[in-house]
């Protein structure tokens, strides 16, 4: 029978080292991801809190990317009457 004896302080730094490599294993993902909470396994709560955000910010994102493009047309609709005003009065002068 193998049997490991092991000190009340050597179980307490081995059960200590273990609990870091679980933290760097989480710090690890969490820099990987960009994210805190990556899957629902971790914090269910955050987790789709923050899928529900993401969702928000892409349709915010597509809302202003319309906007911009609707300012865009607008100002070339303006230089456009202004052009066709510029010769109709020029026009009207002849």
């Amino acid at each position: 029978m193998n049997e490991v004896s092991m000190s009340a302080s050597t179980r307490s730094a081995l059960l200590s080292l273990s609990s870091m490599n679980s933290q760097i294993d989480k710090l690890q993902t969490r820099l990987a991801t960009g994210k805190r909470v990556s899957t629902a396994l971790d914090d269910p709560n955050a987790f789709f809190t923050a899928t529900g955000l993401t969702g928000r910010a892409s349709a915010l994102d597509g809302l202003m990317t319309g906007i911009t493009n609707a300012q865009s047309a607008i100002t070339a609709a303006n230089q456009g009457i202004t052009a066709i005003r510029s010769l109709l009065n020029s026009a009207v002068q002849v």
